[in-house]
């Protein structure tokens, strides 16, 4: 298990945000989604396997997580702005991205602006087309009909018996109890408001892709190869591994994603 990570406050215009941190030469930044269950709580079971000399970076976003509230209203782009400086601030010479769900939004646009990234690591990131054209066959369609039977409730029983299954009993509680206080806090009118921008931030930067030459490894449920192949995440030196019976396929696959990890760092050494 590495070196504990510091627990910090960063005060921005946009409010502030809880960053998890340990310093190191290599940095591998870590972007959640933007469920309740998307902090970095729940990536330790993959940062506890790196090496300790690994330095990390996890940013819970604005409304989110251990985060607080906005301080007024902003659009995505903005906040993967100062999502930016914070990284950059480290003042690593190595910078890796694995970034979760919305959290491949995010990094599309970081990864425009840092001259030292080596690569990407996406779980299940969101496409464009998931979200403006989705497909409706095959494993998607399954999908869809499956989510449509379940009521909120039965929503909240299943994750609950995920997060017990998939972590240690403490880290299942301080998981589960943040969610809840999360859920708590929420303001319908700022989802609603997020939501709609998470799908314009899409349409606003229509040509927004990885580099053709950056290293990129995606993990997700194999019915999907084909949506990441046309995705703007598919690059040169591309990878995908199909790993995952649902969405959070870092919860149950954590030792294989900080294998990819360490083989990308090993890897692209400078």
């Amino acid at each position: 298990m590495g070196q504990a990570l510091a627990d910090q406050r960063i005060e921005t215009e946009l409010g502030t945000f809880r960053v998890a941190f340990r310093p190191g030469k290599t940095l591998v930044v870590f972007l959640n989604g933007a469920s309740s269950f998307e902090t970095e709580q729940t990536f330790r079971p993959v940062i506890d396997r790196l090496p300790p000399q690994t330095g990390i970076l996890v940013v819970d976003y604005i409304n989110h997580g251990l985060s607080s509230l906005e301080k007024r209203a902003f659009n995505l782009e903005e906040e993967a702005g100062v999502i930016l400086k914070i990284i950059q601030q480290q003042g690593a010479q190595r910078i890796l991205l694995v970034a979760h769900s919305l959290g491949g939004v995010y990094a599309l646009h970081i990864a425009q602006k840092l001259n030292n990234l080596i690569g990407f690591v996406g779980i299940e990131p969101m496409t464009r087309e998931i979200i403006l054209d989705p497909p409706h066959s095959g494993g998607y369609q399954a999908e869809i009909e499956a989510a449509a039977k379940m009521t909120e409730k039965d929503v909240l029983r299943l994750f609950k018996r995920r997060v017990e299954r998939y972590f240690p009993p403490s880290l299942a509680q301080q998981i589960w109890e943040t969610s809840l206080a999360d859920e708590r806090r929420s303001d319908p009118a700022i989802e609603q408001r997020q939501s709609a921008d998470y799908s314009a931030a899409l349409k606003r930067f229509p040509n927004l892709k990885l580099s053709h030459d950056l290293p990129v490894t995606i993990f997700a449920r194999d019915f999907r190869e084909a949506e990441y192949r046309r995705s703007e995440y598919f690059t040169e030196k591309w990878n995908f591994k199909p790993y995952g019976s649902f969405h959070y396929v870092h919860w149950e696959y954590p030792g294989e994603i900080r294998t990819t990890i360490e083989e990308l760092l090993v890897r692209e050494k400078i």
